[in-house]
């Protein structure tokens, strides 16, 4: 699992620092709080953040992307959940 081998690198790179520790946070989307997939990254020391959809379909303007955005990725606009990162 990504989020697993991500965790272990981070965590050999940080036990060689006396003055910082590393903490990990999984942002997930409030559809899938109760997923396995979250409670699975919580066992492995991550903090989950729910958070809901931080742009709505309705606010998209009308056009070929609002139309589509469901069907793009794997998530549709679900996807813009990673935009919690840059907050």
């Amino acid at each position: 699992d990504g989020a697993a081998v991500l965790r272990h690198s981070v965590q050999l790179q940080f036990q060689k620092s006396k003055r910082y520790r590393a903490k990990f946070y999984a942002v997930v989307h409030e559809d899938c709080a109760t997923d396995r997939g979250a409670a699975a990254l919580e066992r492995l020391g991550y903090t989950i953040l729910i958070r809901p959809s931080p742009v709505l379909r309705s606010e998209i303007r009308p056009g070929w992307y609002k139309e589509n955005v469901e069907s793009e990725n794997c998530c549709g606009s679900k996807e813009f959940i990673k935009l919690y990162a840059y907050t």
